[in-house]
C-alpha cells in the first residue's frame, strides 16, 4: 500500500526503526571497534574482571535501539548488524565479532521482554546486565579457557554488574535526554 508508514514484514519495523538500528550500530561499531576493543585488551592484561567495566559499553547502542524501538527483535538485529559492522570496520576478534553480536542481541533482549519493552530504569539495567552477561561469556569460551568455575562465575556476576550499572545507567540517561528533546 502506497504510503504506508508500517511495514507489515519481520516484526513490523517501519522505516525509521529500520534506519535507527542500523546508524546506532554502525556508530556503535566504529566506537568497539577502535576504542573500546583497545582499552580492554590493554586492560585484560592486568584483570579481566577491570575489563569488563569499559567493556559493557559495548552493548549500549544496541540497548538503545531496543529502547528506542521498543519492537521485540530490535536489540538483537542491531545487535547483528553491529556484530557485521565490526567485522568489517576491522574489529581485533574477527568473525567472532558476529558471535559477540549476537550474543549481545540475545541477552538485551532477555532484559527487554522482562521489561515488556517499555521504557524505564528497570528495563534498561536489566537489558544491559543481560546483555553484557551474555556476551562476556563468549568470553570465557574464547579468551579465558582456563578460567576455574569460581572464575567463571566471578567474571559473568561481575560482568552482569557492570551491564546493570554502566550500560543501564548509561543507556537511562542517554534515552530519557532523547525523549526530552522528543526523539
Amino acid at each position: 500500500m502506497a504510503g504506508s508508514k508500517e511495514s507489515k514484514g519481520l516484526f513490523n519495523y517501519t522505516t525509521t526503526d529500520l534506519l535507527i538500528m542500523a546508524v546506532l550500530a554502525a556508530v556503535g561499531a566504529v566506537i568497539s571497534a577502535w576504542v573500546i576493543n583497545p582499552l580492554v585488551r590493554a586492560l585484560n592484561i592486568g584483570s579481566p574482571y577491570v575489563a569488563t567495566w569499559p567493556g559493557a559499553f559495548h552493548l549500549l547502542v544496541i540497548v538503545l535501539a531496543g529502547q528506542i524501538v521498543k519492537k521485540p527483535g530490535a536489540a538483537l538485529l542491531t545487535g547483528l548488524i553491529n556484530g557485521l559492522a565490526q567485522l568489517l570496520f576491522g574489529n581485533a576478534a574477527g568473525a567472532l565479532a558476529l558471535l559477540y553480536g549476537l550474543a549481545n542481541g540475545v541477552g538485551a533482549e532477555i532484559g527487554l521482554a522482562l521489561g515488556r519493552y517499555k521504557f524505564s530504569l528497570l528495563s534498561c539495567m536489566l537489558s544491559g546486565a543481560f546483555g553484557v552477561a551474555v556476551a562476556f561469556t563468549v568470553d570465557l569460551f574464547y579468551w579465558f579457557p582456563n578460567f576455574t568455575l569460581p572464575m567463571q562465575i566471578a567474571y559473568v556476576v561481575n560482568a552482569f554488574a557492570a551491564g546493570l550499572i554502566v550500560t543501564g545507567l548509561a543507556t537511562y540517561g542517554i534515552r530519557k535526554a532523547l525523549a526530552r528533546a522528543n526523539i
